[in-house]
């Protein structure tokens, strides 16, 4: 579902791609931070996108709110809109940013992932220092005439999962059930058949049941 600013003068379609398993990311002091602040202005719905008619193109602002002091929000804090050709990038740490004026309609070089007027864009919040995606949305604008300011549905931040940390074929998908026997077990039910059990506690009706390897 998108919040709509005054008239419903184009359709956004958002597609989830939220902060996901990454190669080589590197944990930060500001992370958190990073993470608690995005999630907060998300709620409140302070990040707008913009788009304004000329007559012959379309400007394209990404805008959220003014730093609060020169470390709040921290350094490292990024948040950049691009389109889903990863093409005319323009990033949000305090305040807006406007992409160049998109020609009406475009061609194939100046906005590769239109099929106009229909464009894909990526709303994308990262560490600037470590590059560590914390959340990611891929939102399609449908291009008519006028102007309007929509809020994004964004995916919430998290912190991603290392993948230099997990098993290499969980992260490529490669994981296979083996099928390999590695052993039985076997119910144990006497102390002549099996070690005995901890504590001595033997083997009775409503007693603990304890299992060994065969």
């Amino acid at each position: 579902m998108i919040r709509i600013i005054g008239a419903l003068l184009f359709a956004v379609v958002a597609f989830g791609r939220d902060a996901h398993a990454q190669f080589n990311c590197t944990n930060s002091p500001q992370d958190e931070t990073i993470i608690e602040y995005f999630n907060e202005i998300d709620f409140e719905d302070l990040i707008e996108i913009i788009v304004t008619d000329t007559g012959k193109a379309y400007g394209v602002t990404l805008s959220c709110p003014a730093r609060v002091n020169a470390d709040f929000p921290p350094s490292d804090f990024d948040l950049m809109m691009t389109t889903a050709a990863n093409t005319m990038p323009i990033s949000c740490d305090g305040g807006s940013e406007t992409f160049n004026y998109v020609p009406s309609p475009p061609t194939a070089s100046e906005l590769p992932s239109c099929n106009w007027p229909n464009c894909n864009f990526f709303i994308t919040l990262k560490n600037k220092t470590t590059g560590t995606v914390y959340s990611q949305t891929e939102t399609q604008i449908t291009f008519p005439g006028g102007n309007s300011t929509f809020l994004p549905e964004l995916n919430p931040a998290t912190l991603p999962i290392c993948n230099n940390t997990i098993n290499g074929c969980i992260v490529d998908g490669t994981c296979s059930l083996s099928t390999e026997k590695l052993g039985n077990l076997t119910l144990c039910e006497s102390s002549t058949s099996c070690l005995p059990p901890p504590n001595n506690n033997g083997y009775g009706y409503n007693e603990n049941n304890y299992y060994q390897p065969s």
